[in-house]
């Protein structure tokens, strides 16, 4: 496709979703404010003012970001606007549980105003400690006959790296990395969430990753916003191999390891799509334990033991914030964060990934690195 002609998509596409968010964020300002049920004009005035303010901080954030606002003052902006954004969610979500049980016990019997804003600080403040704190390390242990000596996979996903991460916040997770003296570094997409050039000090830091079969990556549906071809030159650059529809064994492994796209890159309704991951699968060594990475876990559902023995994803951020878990699940084909069995015996690894996208904000989901062992039967 010319350019111009992508171009004039894109630009398409943006506005289209800028038009559904500012109507979004209307509708959701309209249901607060009349669940708030503020009665004194003046006060219902400003109260309207800062609730129509935080539901818009993403677009005012955006607009913002075109109009050329860059450096400290865009990173604080940033998490000025979005915290304001999260706690409007929290606001509008307690609103309607407070609703929901006036309901049933009879409005006016309780005074639930209190509760709701005394709820609502102390969900989002607890939500952005979770947002901003490091990432904790999480344990997997998976044993298999083809294993024939243990071998650690290192797996972060999902760090959405863009101008407001600290360099200093990128090197930390690095550091972490490489301390847990990994045989197998991979990172199953949307590691970046900006161009090249935007965020070329803080992903310089991705180069400092140690492992000694090698360090794999594979795009997320993020990195296809921001430009997969250009972000498959900078990785490359960078020492990360890029998995595209390609697998390679290891060095001193015995571990087939394949990567797809994010399901967005592939063909929709194309029947050669299914053959194309088949063939993938079969171009393994015979005996060799397979690990897919795919940010989409939803692939799981496509594929047997016979050709894959563990997948690993990322996307889903554990929910993030709560309740958006049960939301996450359904549209990830029932599957949210953590080990996962299949009926065949084939595994499934999601973690809830390193940074997190939208609101510096984590709730009940917890930002992780993963430390996947994998052993024989009998170590």
């Amino acid at each position: 496709m010319p350019f111009v002609a992508r171009f004039q998509r894109l630009k398409k596409k943006v506005f289209s979703f800028s038009v559904f968010a500012a109507v979004v964020a209307f509708c959701c300002t309209v249901g607060t404010v009349r669940l708030l049920d503020v009665s004194a004009p003046a006060w219902k005035d400003a109260v309207t003012g800062v609730v129509a303010f935080a539901w818009y901080a993403p677009l005012l954030l955006s607009f913002a970001k075109r109009a050329g606002l860059k450096g400290g003052a865009f990173v604080s902006l940033s998490y000025t606007l979005y915290f304001l954004f999260g706690t409007a969610f929290f606001l509008f979500g307690l609103l309607i549980v407070r609703g929901v049980f006036l309901l049933f016990v009879g409005a006016g019997i309780y005074d639930t105003d209190k509760a709701v804003a005394a709820l609502t600080v102390l969900f989002s403040l607890y939500s952005l400690y979770g947002g901003v704190k490091f990432p904790t390390l999480k344990r997997v242990e998976i044993a298999d006959a083809k294993i024939s000596r243990p071998v650690r996979i290192v797996a972060v996903s999902d760090l959405h790296i863009n101008e407001t991460t600290p360099v200093s916040r990128v090197g930390k997770i690095v550091d972490a990395v490489n301390a847990q003296k990994p045989d197998i570094v991979v990172l199953p997409g949307d590691i970046v969430d900006d161009t090249p050039e935007k965020i070329a000090k803080q992903t310089d830091e991705l180069a400092r990753i140690e492992a000694r079969g090698g360090v794999f990556i594979t795009s997320g549906n993020h990195e296809l916003y921001v430009g997969s071809r250009a972000w498959e030159e900078r990785f490359s650059r960078l020492n990360l191999s890029f998995l595209n529809m390609s697998g390679t064994v290891p060095s001193g492994t015995n571990v087939y390891l394949a990567g797809l796209p994010d399901l967005r890159a592939l063909p929709k309704n194309d029947p050669t799509t299914a053959d194309r991951i088949n063939g993938l699968l079969t171009d393994k060594p015979e005996g060799a334990y397979t690990v897919l990475l795919s940010h989409s876990p939803a692939v799981a559902k496509r594929l047997d033991k016979d050709k894959v023995d563990l997948q690993i994803s990322g996307h889903t951020h554990g929910g993030q914030l709560f309740p958006f878990h049960w939301i996450v699940r359904r549209f990830n084909g029932g599957f949210l964060s953590g080990l996962y069995t299949m009926a065949d015996g084939m595994k499934l690894y999601i973690t809830r990934g390193a940074g997190g996208w939208g609101p510096p904000m984590r709730l009940f989901a917890p930002s992780e690195i993963s430390v996947i062992d994998l052993k024989p039967f009998d170590s």
